[in-house]
């Protein structure tokens, strides 16, 4: 039993730097998909309450609180390690995208990182996303 433990160790490890994630994410349907730019509907989030100490599963990205209703959310995907500056770089483009299609914002733009923090740089999945008013 203790070697297939280090055997799954040493997989999920290796898969990790290579940018490979095993973290389950949220549901969503595409509902745009146009070059670099997606926009995204997620299903209603369900808020949970771990009082009694069970082990509540976390998604990728972490979405935040929700009303129980659907939410749209524009999104820009990109490689490589990330800096407040690229961020910024990389929400204007999206804001534009946004605006060219009769998009509203209803957030600030926001960081979403899908990887273990030794994965290799140009492997890893980064979006920038902007929530959409309805």
């Amino acid at each position: 039993m203790a070697i297939s433990g280090v055997v799954t160790l040493l997989l999920n490890s290796g898969c990790s730097v290579l940018g490979i994630s095993s973290v389950e994410e949220a549901s969503y349907q595409v509902l745009e998909n146009e070059d670099k730019f997606v926009l995204r509907e997620y299903a209603p989030l369900v808020i949970a309450d771990s009082s009694d100490g069970e082990e509540i599963k976390m998604t990728a990205p972490v979405l935040g609180e929700s009303d129980g209703s659907k939410k749209k959310v524009a999104v820009l995907r990109f490689s490589g390690l990330v800096s407040e500056e690229d961020v910024e770089s990389k929400s204007e483009p999206l804001s534009r995208w946004m605006t060219a299609n009769n998009l509203m914002t209803a957030s600030e733009p926001r960081w979403a990182g899908y990887n273990l923090p030794w994965s290799i740089p140009f492997l890893r999945r980064n979006e920038v996303m902007i929530d959409v008013a309805e």
